[in-house]
């Protein structure tokens, strides 16, 4: 069973973080949290190599004339 502080009515669970996903534990990396849902996740990627596209693609065009 996963013990539980609660404070002003939060509960905050202090099981230890799963295995599996050590990295993306809330409580070592709050800020990247969100990623442990699988459509952000999967949205945030997508955007990556998108721009990581672009950005490529950019390059070769101003590369090419000479800007």
């Amino acid at each position: 069973m996963a013990r539980q502080r609660v404070e002003s009515g939060i509960a905050e669970d202090l099981s230890p973080a799963p295995a599996h996903l050590p990295a993306l534990s809330p409580r070592r990396w709050p800020v990247f949290a969100s990623l442990g849902h699988r459509n952000y996740l999967l949205l945030w990627i997508g955007s990556l190599f998108s721009n990581t596209g672009d950005w490529m693609d950019q390059v070769a065009l101003n590369w090419r004339s000479g800007a």
